[in-house]
């Protein structure tokens, strides 16, 4: 079966966390872009086969598309922000 993650409201859609880039429309200001990549991308590090969201009925397949994502937000890390290895 493999392992599934209830994000509940860690992403408003589906998109969002299947993509690993947040909508401009679910931040409070600019300033959070680069941390709920980050976010989205940690719960891709939990390497999910699928995961569930409260704000849309999709479910989410990740692909690993998400592993370049985490790449990313692992070198741009500082102060141990990042995924964990």
């Amino acid at each position: 079966m493999g392992r599934v993650v209830l994000a509940a409201q860690c992403a408003f859609r589906a998109s969002e966390l299947s993509s690993g880039e947040p909508a401009v429309t679910n931040l409070h200001d600019g300033s959070w872009r680069t941390e709920a990549a980050r976010s989205l991308a940690r719960i891709g590090a939990m390497g999910p086969l699928s995961a569930h969201l409260s704000h849309d009925r999709r479910l989410v397949h990740f692909e690993w598309v998400f592993v370049a994502a985490l790449r990313t937000v692992r070198s741009q890390s500082a102060g141990g922000c990042a995924a964990p290895a």
